[in-house]
Parts: C-alpha cells; sequence; structure tokens
C-alpha cells in the first residue's frame, strides 16, 4: 500500500513540474540580427569552385543562389544583382599565389543577372551560369571567373567574405583521353616494393628480395634489362628517395629502423654517415621534401624535421588534415596528395615546407596500385604491372584520367 501511495506521489509531482513549465521563445536583437542576418552566396562557403574543361568539349552548366543568413525570413522580397567583376582578379591571384587570368567573355554566359528571395523565404532562385570552351582557351592553363553580389534592394547587410563566389576553370584534356606513354611491363607478379630510384630511374624489390635498378633511355622507356644493386634485402620493406646522391631504407616493423645510403654514379649504393637514423618510424608516413623530412601520424597531423635527421630529432608541427590520403609525394615546390577515391591533389609549400592552397589536379588516378614522381615526370603502376608515364607533369592543369 505504501509503495503505491509514493508511486501515486511521484506522477503528482510529474505532472506538476510540466505544468508549471514554460514555452520560452528567444527573440534576437537588432544587433543579432545585423550581425547574423546578412546575404552571401553558400556555394562560396566552400571556398574556390574547380571546373575541368577541355577546349572540344560541350558547354557545362553551373550555378549558384543567394541565401539570407540569421533566423529571420525575408520580411519582403529582396531583388538581387550578381555578375563577374573582372577587379577581383589580381586581389585574388596575390591571396592565393597563383596568376591566373579572366575567362574571355566569350566563354561563359549568364542567364540574366537577377535573383530574388520572396518574402518569407531565405534562398533565392538559381542563376545559372554557362561555360563555353573553345580552341582559344590554351591547354594546362587556369581561368579566373569571379561573380559577385554587386547590389541588393533591402537593406540588409552582405557578408562581404561570401558575396563572391569564384570559378577556377582548367583547360585540359578530355576525359580518359590524357596521353601516356608505356615504359615498362612487369607482369602481375612484378614484386614486393617499387619507388623512385636515382636521376630518374626505379627501383623495385623482387619476391626474393633482391633489389633492382631500371635506367631508362632518352626517350624515358626502361628498354635495358636492370641491374642488381642489393641481394637479398630481406630486412628492408620501403624506401625513399633523398635526392640524386642519397636514400634511405626502412626496415620492416617491429624495429622499422630507418638507414641511410649514398647512390654511386652506377646507381649501386654504399653506406652514408649517419647510416643508423634510428628505430620505429612506422609510426608515422614519412616524405622527404628538400632539406626535411615530414612525417604524418595517423591523425593526419604533419611534422618537419631535419632531413637525415634521427627519429629523436625535434619534430615542428606544419599541419593537420593528412588522415586519409592513400599517397603523399613531393614534387618540385609542391606536395601531391592521392585519395583512394583516384582524386589528386596539389598543395604549395613555403620553404619552411608548409602546405597550403590545396587544389584538385586530376581525377581517375586510382586505375593506378600506384603512382609516383620520376624527375619532373608521374608514372603510374596498374594491376597488370605495366608502367605508364605523364610527361611533363604540371600541377596548374587538370588530368581526367577516366
Amino acid at each position: 500500500m505504501k509503495s503505491k501511495i509514493n508511486y501515486i506521489l511521484g506522477l503528482l509531482l510529474i505532472v506538476m513540474m510540466f505544468s508549471c513549465s514554460k514555452v520560452i521563445i528567444y527573440e534576437t536583437t537588432a544587433e543579432e540580427d545585423a550581425l547574423y542576418g546578412k546575404l552571401y552566396i553558400p556555394k562560396a562557403e566552400r571556398g574556390v569552385v574547380q571546373q575541368a574543361v577541355s577546349p572540344s568539349g560541350e558547354p557545362i552548366d553551373l550555378d549558384f543562389n543567394v541565401y539570407l543568413g540569421g533566423p529571420k525570413d525575408a520580411g519582403q522580397d529582396i531583388q538581387i544583382t550578381a555578375a563577374a567583376d573582372a577587379s577581383l582578379l589580381d586581389s585574388f591571384n596575390r591571396a592565393n599565389g597563383t596568376n591566373y587570368e579572366l575567362l574571355p567573355a566569350s566563354n561563359y554566359q549568364l542567364t540574366g543577372s537577377n535573383l530574388l528571395i520572396t518574402a518569407g523565404q531565405r534562398m533565392s532562385n538559381k542563376l545559372q551560369v554557362q561555360i563555353k570552351p573553345d580552341a582559344n582557351l590554351q591547354l594546362f592553363k587556369s581561368y579566373l571567373l569571379p561573380i559577385t553580389i554587386q547590389s541588393q534592394s533591402s537593406g540588409i547587410a552582405t557578408n562581404q567574405k561570401f558575396q563572391t563566389i569564384y570559378y577556377v576553370i582548367q583547360v585540359s584534356y578530355p576525359r580518359g583521353e590524357v596521353p601516356r606513354d608505356k615504359v615498362l611491363s612487369l607482369g602481375a607478379n612484378w614484386g614486393l616494393f617499387i619507388g623512385p630510384g636515382s636521376r630518374g630511374s626505379l627501383l623495385l624489390k623482387k619476391n626474393n628480395h633482391d633489389i633492382m635498378s631500371y635506367v631508362p633511355d632518352q626517350a624515358g622507356v626502361f628498354s635495358d634489362p636492370p641491374k642488381v644493386v642489393g641481394v637479398f634485402w630481406d630486412a628492408s620493406e620501403s624506401w625513399y628517395l633523398i635526392d640524386d646522391q642519397s636514400i634511405v631504407f626502412r626496415n620492416h616493423p617491429y624495429w622499422a629502423g630507418l638507414f641511410s645510403f649514398r647512390i654511386n654514379a652506377d646507381y649501386t649504393m654504399a653506406q652514408a654517415n649517419p647510416f643508423w637514423l634510428g628505430d620505429f618510424w612506422n609510426k608515422w608516413t614519412l616524405v622527404p621534401f628538400k632539406n626535411y623530412l615530414l612525417t604524418v601520424d595517423a591523425n593526419g597531423i604533419m611534422n618537419r624535421q631535419p632531413v637525415l635527421s634521427n627519429v629523436s630529432a625535434a619534430k615542428t608541427e606544419v599541419a593537420t588534415g593528412f588522415k586519409g590520403y592513400k599517397q603523399l609525394m613531393a614534387f618540385k615546390d609542391e606536395l601531391l596528395a592521392l585519395e583512394s577515391n583516384g582524386k589528386l591533389w596539389a598543395y604549395s609549400m613555403s620553404e619552411l615546407a608548409v602546405p597550403s592552397n590545396r587544389r584538385l589536379i586530376g581525377e581517375g588516378f586510382d586505375m593506378y596500385q600506384k603512382i609516383m614522381v620520376l624527375k619532373g615526370d608521374l608514372v603510374g603502376l596498374d594491376a597488370a604491372g605495366d608502367i605508364y608515364r605523364y610527361k611533363d607533369f604540371r600541377t596548374d592543369g587538370f588530368y581526367p584520367l577516366k
């Protein structure tokens, strides 16, 4: 009986609590409306919009709209005018370290210039932007098309940070028609590991653990038989080319030691000084970049330390956000980053090896098991063991492989 009374009292208490509660409706202040209730282009929030085109390709239709931020719908119709703004070219190039030219007026068309946010709504209609490629667009050149909110009928402020959408039009080959040269056929059972060697050569670890050197001819084809430069290197897991005179080999875990070698004129290798650079290097993805060795941990944090320094050397954090890339590799003054979905990105790199300004420079690279930098070229190894060369690879263009 007592427990039943307690149960009834508990129910009454809950009822009283809910009956006393109030629905609180928060009313924004004029200051908050002014701070957040601004007009902006949502797609501009995502950064630069990259679009690859072919000079012989079909027109490409893009679009954008304008949004009213903040908690309130439009109290009245808002008429908005948007147009291309050539005056923004120089400031964009300075801010991003680029040298784009304006997309010629003959290569794009806006379907009008007016957008409307109707009363009671927040989103405008879409404005269509048609890109019209032709033979006047230069191959492997990128053009900029800035389109900005120029005026609007309300007294509502425009978010200056996102009032302009920047289209970068990358001129390249048609999809699946990027030229390449087959330069070596290894067969599907080619070995255990392959990577760049000195002076544009390839190093390959065979199934018997011998290290082979493949040297290209003048045409970039690996026509000569390979040379054995290491016999039964069973402890070695991978290697990283520092420059044409220096390379480091990493052993298999548990110890995962890193060892430095000098590369001779005949592509053979000899122990360098210092030779042993410490153990447990398998905690990182390693990327030699000029005078530094970049290390990327499992969380995508990138640090730098002097090249050929010990594992215990001081490390300086230079970037985050590098988790999940399938491959990272240096290319001239930039860093290439390959995703498992085949998208290839390029990062600009400072003299202190700090990456910035990530740009999409290719798609379809998942057709290869591995890609490698050989001097100024990029090569890819496919599942059949064939290696293809993309001569004079450029990071200012776009490579739609498929």
